[in-house]
């Protein structure tokens, strides 16, 4: 089957592919947040289709969130992101099959907390590095 690419289409995968790390994760984490809110509310509708498919979305989310193991980073900071990445992994797959809502709302909460920090730590960096090229090259993104 072949798709014709719409411009919206063509638009996203322009960003993807232009954007840094930094930039790719602060996208997946909003997307993240935005998929753990549609779980939230195909748990209260108990849409059972939409709830497989949040679901399953939200994974793969987390789990491209999550630092290879083949990482730069501090072996420390890799092994708690990974412990944190599984443990919401986790949770996602169990607020599914028990369809709970209190499970799925942590999830938001855990996610959005996420999202806020890696902004404030991208606008400590931007503000620290301004004028200076010492952190251009730095994937700070896993």
């Amino acid at each position: 089957m072949c798709y014709s690419m719409t411009a919206l289409d063509s638009y996203a995968r322009t960003e993807v592919m232009t954007s840094s790390p930094a930039q790719l994760r602060t996208m997946l984490l909003q997307r993240a947040v935005r998929e753990s809110h549609q779980l939230v509310c195909d748990i209260e509708r108990d849409n059972g289709e939409g709830i497989l498919q949040t679901g399953n979305r939200l994974r793969s989310l987390l789990l491209e969130l999550m630092p290879a193991e083949t990482s730069t980073l501090d072996a420390t900071l890799v092994s708690h992101l990974r412990s944190t990445g599984t443990y919401l992994y986790r949770t996602v797959a169990d607020a599914c099959g028990r369809r709970d809502r209190k499970a799925a709302g942590q999830i938001v909460k855990f996610l959005e907390f996420e999202l806020d920090t890696w902004r404030q730590v991208m606008a400590r960096i931007d503000s620290d590095t301004t004028g200076s090229s010492s952190m251009a090259g730095t994937n700070l993104a896993g």
